[in-house]
């Protein structure tokens, strides 16, 4: 991660938002917060022991960088960005599915709103009452979701994108989960099992998508 974000010349990270303590969303954290300076680090609530996490807790206080725990309804701003916590509601205990308690985030950007799930699947995001957006990160890498349906319809989206490695032994994107996407209309989806890196830019008004192997 840190040398993918370094090819494509981030210099700084504004915040660093860590879903949930799954080797997959913490894996290479550390070495992120090495690499980059970082202004603040936002961690769920979770109270597990996880080796990743700790690294990024043990760096995070030698460098100094705040750390704060994820709370539904807090903001973040960075210039016109402007970040939401729409999930977790509340305090989390550790014999709950971390997914569930995934960091749910909205990225607005003047007239782009960029829905980001993590691995929280329709069960938490069908809830949260979420209005039209134009982007979304499928949840948990396009794993079969049944009421992903009903989620496109009250979104409205124009661009999908689903992280899957390629051939992954959990066979994801799930065939359901593609089937959804492709009958919603107007949809656009990238796979980065099949495309590659995925970048999407905005000027404020326009989406842009470029692909990288």
């Amino acid at each position: 991660m840190a040398r993918l974000l370094k090819r494509y010349g981030l210099a700084h990270i504004d915040l660093l938002v860590l879903t949930h303590p799954q080797r997959d969303q913490f894996g290479g954290a550390a070495q992120v917060i090495e690499r980059f300076p970082v202004c603040a680090v936002v961690l769920p609530g979770l109270p597990v022991a996880h080796a990743e996490r700790d690294a990024v807790l043990e760096l995070a206080a030698r460098k100094e960088i705040p750390v704060t725990r994820a709370r539904r309804g807090t903001v973040y701003r960075a210039g016109p960005l402007r970040v939401e916590v729409l999930w977790p509601d509340g305090p989390c205990s550790p014999a709950e599915d971390p997914n569930r308690r995934s960091v749910v985030l909205r990225a607005a950007y003047e007239d782009t709103d960029a829905l980001l799930p993590a691995d929280a699947e329709s069960a938490v995001t069908n809830t949260l009452g979420l209005g039209p957006a134009e982007v979304l990160k499928v949840a948990h890498h396009g794993s079969r979701d049944e009421g992903l349906p009903a989620l496109l319809r009250r979104t409205q989206l124009r661009l999908a994108i689903v992280s899957a490695g390629e051939d992954n032994r959990f066979g994801q994107p799930a065939p359901s989960t593609l089937a959804a996407l492709a009958e919603a209309p107007g949809l656009v989806t990238f796979r980065t099992d099949r495309d590659g890196t995925v970048i999407v830019e905005t000027d404020r008004t326009r989406l842009t998508v470029a692909t990288a192997p």
